[in-house]
């Protein structure tokens, strides 16, 4: 389909009338806010929402998680709030964007892959689930809440259209402002010419010069600005692209990073997994699996470049690998500062109380790696405007702590995420070690805001929500989000998971897995370092059988290439 897009004068598809397009999008936000445009729930007004997303971050990242990396704003956030010890994500970016913004699972939601891979999946294209974008049988969080007296916005990454076109943006789908990268990636401070940002229902160019996690936090303040200003609250999602590759900071962030990590990434690890223990939101003990002797991938490219020993680096390379991880930690330094100016910019406003805030990963770290003789990425270049580099398979590791695996697969290491929720008007530190999802934020802003999530929209039924509401566990009511008898599933790029309680089982291509499933009890084990098959094959069983009723109820079409 040839997409007509045109700077400055809206974005749409070819044969979708542009009037009629934007006639239907406004009429039932205008609606809404005429019946329920009430900013009272109760007595009390209705609670802003902020949700911050980090870009491929991983487990250990954050201060208050163990780690090294300097993110007083967080952990500020985290000492007055709940850490979660235990919370999950999809496997990769624009899945679990899907599934945090309509508490649906994304197969159901219309990202059952990611849209830059079906083109590679022929047996998925066209098929309900797999649309490549948001698709009619989900509501998303902004749909919800503009239609109870929200002014609702989103700056930062979007990566949920699979084409130009109006409905498939975010003033499509129920957001009042919007200034958003529409892609899963761009440079950082000079995206290359084409690279598509929008701004509400226009095509336009990136402010080249400006680091993105400043940018987006310019846009953040002013979109709360907007309804501060009006008397509405706000529901605004703030998505960083910061820490994904390819890797820039500003060069005074990266000089203050300068020798941290000349030890190398397994000292880095087990430091990390130290800084975890000293947290208290992992237990001493665990188990780690085996290393894997080859990188791994995102999705199904061959595998070819072995893991290698820092000692077996030569001393140059080391030297280029730590600057690496030291523009990593930069990343995310200054996004902890812009999260930080974005908070006081709400205290200064005297909204910081009135506001649910929430912090999360999209998933786990990337362990993309790039090669050195790639013009730009000279040592002296790297993380300035030019370079292109990710920070590899063995940082990865690292920053995922003791899980296994990475971003792109269903083991802890790919879908175990920081978590930190601060409620409005509470402040009291706790960690929470109990299974959460990201499934579970929908539910629990609605249970908050006093949001009803209806049946049907314009004209299409819904899916339910798939997730809890945490608001009592947060409150420090309640035992457990999920009993033990919940269901919850995993598939992605033909890796696949399913949890229950304590047990959990894994499918994970050879090398790095058995290329079929394994078990394990994820609360004694949760490195995944044990498989559990031959002592509990009556509990093997049922989990995979449980696993085929998930394929079944979700529409899951599971695609594995001839060489795994």
């Amino acid at each position: 389909m040839r997409v007509l897009v045109r700077k400055n004068r809206g974005i749409s598809g070819r044969g979708t009338p542009r009037a009629v397009g934007w006639i239907g999008l406004c009429l039932p936000g205008l609606i809404g806010n005429l019946i329920c445009g009430l900013t009272v729930f109760g007595e009390t007004p209705r609670p802003n929402v902020l949700i911050v997303v980090a870009d491929d971050l991983g487990f250990s990242d954050l201060g208050c998680y163990g780690s090294e990396i300097r993110t007083p704003a967080l952990d500020g956030l985290a000492a007055n709030g709940v850490v979660f010890a235990n919370f999950h994500a999809a496997a990769t970016c624009s899945p679990t964007r899907a599934m945090l913004l309509t508490g649906v699972d994304h197969h159901l939601a219309g990202m059952g892959n990611m849209f830059e891979f079906l083109r590679t999946t022929p047996a998925q294209q066209n098929k309900p689930g797999y649309e490549g974008h948001l698709n009619d049988s989900v509501m998303t969080i902004a749909e919800v809440l503009k239609n109870v007296g929200y002014r609702t916005a989103i700056s930062g990454k979007w990566h949920l259209g699979r084409q130009l076109v109006t409905a498939q943006a975010p003033i499509g789908r129920g957001f009042d402002d919007s200034w958003v990268l529409w892609a899963g990636w761009s440079e950082h401070f000079v995206p290359v010419q084409g690279r598509p940002f929008i701004d509400g229902g226009r095509l336009v160019p990136y402010p080249d010069g400006r680091y993105s996690t400043e940018w987006y936090t310019d846009k953040a303040i002013e979109f709360a600005d907007r309804a501060i200003d009006q008397g509405k609250p706000f529901f605004l999602v703030t998505a960083y692209t910061a820490p994904h590759w390819p890797l820039e900071a500003p060069a005074e962030a990266i000089a203050a990073q300068r020798g941290k990590y000349d030890a190398g990434y397994e000292e880095l690890r087990k430091a990390r997994i130290a800084g975890l223990i000293k947290k208290k939101i992992t237990a001493p003990g665990i188990r780690l699996a085996d290393a894997p002797l080859f990188q791994p991938p995102l999705q199904h490219e061959l595998v070819d470049q072995a893991s290698v020993a820092w000692q077996e680096l030569s001393r140059a390379k080391r030297v280029y690998s730590a600057r690496q991880m030291e523009i990593h930690a930069a990343m995310i330094e200054v996004m902890d500062q812009q999260i930080g100016r974005l908070l006081q910019h709400l205290k200064t406003r005297q909204q910081f109380q009135n506001t649910l805030i929430l912090f999360l990963s999209d998933n786990g770290a990337a362990s993309l790696g790039t090669p050195p003789d790639r013009p730009g990425n000279e040592l002296e270049n790297l993380g300035q405007p030019g370079s292109f580099v990710g920070y590899g398979a063995e940082w990865a590791r690292a920053s995922t702590g003791p899980f296994r695996l990475v971003k792109g697969y269903c083991t802890e290491g790919g879908t175990r995420v920081p978590a930190i929720i601060k409620l409005p008007g509470r402040e009291q530190h706790r960690t929470i070690q109990q299974f959460a999802t990201v499934l579970d934020i929908a539910p629990t802003i609605y249970a908050l805001a006093g949001a009803e999530y209806p049946e049907s929209f314009r004209g299409h039924p819904l899916h339910r929500l798939e997730g809890k509401s945490m608001l009592p566990q947060l409150q420090g009511d309640g035992d457990a989000i999920h009993s033990d008898a919940e269901p919850i599933g995993w598939e992605l790029f033909g890796r696949a998971a399913f949890r229950r309680g304590k047990w959990k089982i894994t499918w994970t291509e050879k090398p790095f897995g058995l290329s079929d499933f394994e078990l394990f009890d994820i609360d004694k084990d949760p490195g995944e370092s044990r498989d559990l098959r031959q002592l509990h094959p009556e509990q093997f069983a049922r989990m995979v059988a449980d696993f085929e009723e998930y394929v079944r109820a979700k529409g899951v079409i599971i695609v594995r290439p001839d060489h795994w």
